[in-house]
């Protein structure tokens, strides 16, 4: 593989391709023979997400064939930009993960079901702030209930 200036700008565009593209790539098969298999199968596309492959496996064949790659260099290349991926898709999975919440606590709580439509009062025994909150959370219900703050004029009609 060459090592200039030029050829390290080539190896950047070469491994964004990759990453997007062809970071799948096993060492079973030379690297030249699947590269024109790849272009071939997405040739008849004219738009569309195959006609951007196509246009992809052009420019990688290109390009590798400029730097002089090998097909291990080519495999070292797609390897890395896979754990790339690898790895960023675990952070986001990670930092995405939802919190358990409990109720009345100003979110709103469940994923629908059979209860979807059903609101769940808190116990009378609670206190005036969580009875805020509820209140805050659902306000037709503070409207139908008479809620002025301190207390409510709801009686037990479940």
């Amino acid at each position: 593989m060459k090592t200039d200036k030029k050829s390290e700008k080539k190896l950047g565009k070469l491994r964004a391709i990759v990453h997007k593209h062809d970071c799948w790539y096993t060492i079973k098969e030379s690297m030249i023979v699947r590269l024109d298999k790849m272009i071939k199968s997405y040739s008849a596309w004219t738009t569309g997400f195959g006609a951007d492959r196509y246009k992809a496996y052009v420019e990688i064949k290109k390009l590798a064939v400029e730097l002089e790659l090998t097909d291990d260099e080519y495999y070292q290349i797609c390897l890395e930009e896979r754990t790339k991926i690898n790895e960023s898709v675990r952070a986001r999975t990670a930092r995405n993960s939802a919190e358990e919440t409990r109720d009345n606590k100003g979110v709103y709580v469940g994923s629908g079901g059979s209860n979807r439509n059903k609101v769940r009062y808190p116990k009378k025994s609670r206190s005036k702030r969580t009875w805020n909150i509820f209140y805050k959370m659902f306000p037709s219900l503070a409207e139908k209930d008479g809620w002025n703050r301190e207390t409510s004029t709801r009686t037990d009609e479940l």
